[in-house]
């Protein structure tokens, strides 16, 4: 075998260094975690012959300990491909690299870059298409970004490997409820269940689509509770026996359910009132800053677009409601709650505002990646809540969008938000007393906006629409500069994908059930009553 060429890490000028000589010195380096050592007779090795798949998956080994995924993946397969050609095993090499990719997606999507996870689990697939795990994570990161058609069909391809998986059935029971097949996500719930019989997450899930009807029904997760091991399996059980407690109108019995529920989940977050406080502060001082910046005094700013409509404020306060109202006209998608703005504003750093130029930019990246969700719709809802924040923002980046708030009572906001288990963020909302400090902050800043640019919100008030839905409907669809179209009033046969909490809601037509329905329960919100003051009468 041809000696290697000399290599100052690696090579003695006494001895040639053979072709098993380098590998065995790169296996010594590699198990002494001399990675850096390993990798370049690797180098070496592959620069003499290049179809050494060995040494290719070595590197690939070590690329994907120094966290280099880039460099990991093509060596891998250029490895996987050299054995397969050669009829040789390249299980080794293939478990590797599978191994490495479902690594990656895992902490990639808890760091959240979904975009980079999907990529990773598509790779994987790609190798070992029937990776059933991977199939389910990929489901539940692309349901969680709307695409419902796309997750179903890959949780239906993972149940056609493993039927018996209740997590399986549980997953697409979710992504079901949000198509809105509710008939197929209960017989998914239902069949996660009869698999595991104590599985809290999937009776949590089935009481959002299925209404308590009798004691033997409450008996079940009666009795499921004192077995719960977990803090995450009680959470599921007592907001799921809230609501079927609810659905008895046992409200007095339901409500110490949801109180535990909330202490418990709260007690695992990590949560800082404080904290909320400076954020706010940041975004109010980052429009000040952007506004005195002379260039945005002398020259109009942002992108002339008027696409975007924006519904924003509280959750759980009817804006759900109102997008399915709006949506239901031929001109407009409801594109549900969007993350777009959030990372807009993180791609551009301010000095100290944001600057003309920066504005019109800004404009034009959300409306291009908000157009990409329904690229014929004359207007596109982007329905993310806590858009409020950026009001000011969202004036000067988007001068001619709609900015729609979503109004509804402090009290029965505030219940809605705590029988509420989130998936994600509002952690102010597990305890009565912080809900009620956030509030306070909220409308400090929606009456800060009404300050600095009056008239530029709209307000619907949830009260009043369902109150006196035709006229409130039309003032709505007038606001937005849409004719006026009756399948407005009736959208609730409206098809369409909603991801919120508000899923089973706006599928039903409009109702008065929940106005005031905070007395239920009065006595027991009384620390969010304490902490509201003034805004209760709001």
């Amino acid at each position: 075998m041809a000696p290697l060429p000399p290599d100052d890490t690696a090579v003695t000028p006494q001895e040639p260094l053979t072709m098993e000589h380098a590998w065995a010195m790169a296996v010594d380096h590699f198990i002494q975690n001399r990675l850096q050592e390993a990798d370049q007779l690797c180098g070496a090795i592959l620069a003499t012959d290049p179809r050494q798949a060995d040494a290719l998956n070595m590197q690939g080994v070590i690329a994907q300990r120094l966290e280099r995924p880039d460099l990991a993946v093509p060596r891998f397969q250029s490895a996987i491909a050299i054995t397969d050609q050669r009829g040789d095993d390249s299980t080794p090499m293939r478990d590797n690299l599978v191994i490495s990719l479902f690594d990656w997606a895992v902490r990639a999507t808890e760091q959240g870059h979904v975009e980079l996870a999907e990529q990773h689990y598509l790779t994987l697939l790609e190798i070992e298409p029937e990776h059933v795990e991977s199939l389910v994570k990929l489901g539940n990161i692309i349901k969680d970004q709307g695409r419902l058609t796309e997750a179903i069909a890959r949780f239906r391809q993972a149940l056609a490997l493993r039927p018996d998986l209740p997590v399986i059935h549980n997953n697409l029971g979710n992504a079901l409820k949000e198509l809105g097949d509710i008939e197929g996500a209960r017989k998914s719930l239902n069949q996660a269940l009869i698999l595991k019989p104590d599985y809290a997450q999937a009776h949590f899930n089935r009481a959002l689509v299925h209404r308590c009807r009798n004691q033997a029904e409450l008996k079940i997760l009666q009795n499921l509770l004192p077995q719960a091991e977990t803090r995450d399996e009680q959470v599921h059980l007592h907001f799921a026996l809230g609501k079927a407690l609810v659905d008895l109108k046992r409200h007095r019995e339901a409500f110490p359910h949801y109180l535990e529920a909330n202490r418990l989940y709260r007690a695992g977050i990590d949560f800082d009132m404080e904290r909320e406080v400076q954020v706010f502060q940041h975004f109010r001082a980052l429009y000040e800053a952007t506004t005195s910046m002379p260039e945005n005094q002398e020259t109009e700013t942002g992108h002339a677009d008027e696409t975007p409509i924006f519904i924003l404020g509280m959750p759980r306060s009817g804006s759900s409601l109102i997008e399915q109202i709006l949506a239901s006209h031929p001109a407009v998608h409801g594109a549900g709650e969007l993350n777009i703005l959030g990372r807009v504003l993180d791609a551009h750093t301010p000095s100290p505002g944001y600057t003309s130029a920066q504005l019109r930019e800004m404009g034009q990246s959300y409306t291009t990646q908000l157009r990409l969700h329904a690229p014929n719709a004359r207007r596109i809802i982007d329905k993310m809540p806590h858009n409020f924040m950026f009001i000011g923002l969202i004036r000067m980046m988007l001068p001619k969008a709609t900015i729609i708030h979503s109004a509804r009572s402090p009290l029965d906001t505030g219940l809605s938000i705590f029988r509420t288990f989130f998936t994600t963020g509002h952690h102010y909302g597990y305890d009565l007393t912080e809900l009620g400090r956030y509030f306070h902050l909220f409308h400090e800043m929606m009456a800060y906006w009404e300050r600095v640019i009056p008239g530029t919100v709209y307000n619907a008030h949830y009260e009043d629409l369902t109150g006196n839905q035709e006229e409130e409907t039309r003032k709505l669809l007038g606001h937005c500069a849409l004719e006026w179209d009756a399948h407005c009033l009736d959208f609730h046969t409206t098809k369409r994908v909603v991801t919120t909490a508000s899923a089973m809601q706006v599928r039903r037509p409009i109702h008065r059930n929940s106005v005031a329905g905070w007395r239920r329960y009065e006595q027991a919100l009384q620390p969010l009553v304490a902490a509201l003051g003034d805004l209760v009468k709001s």
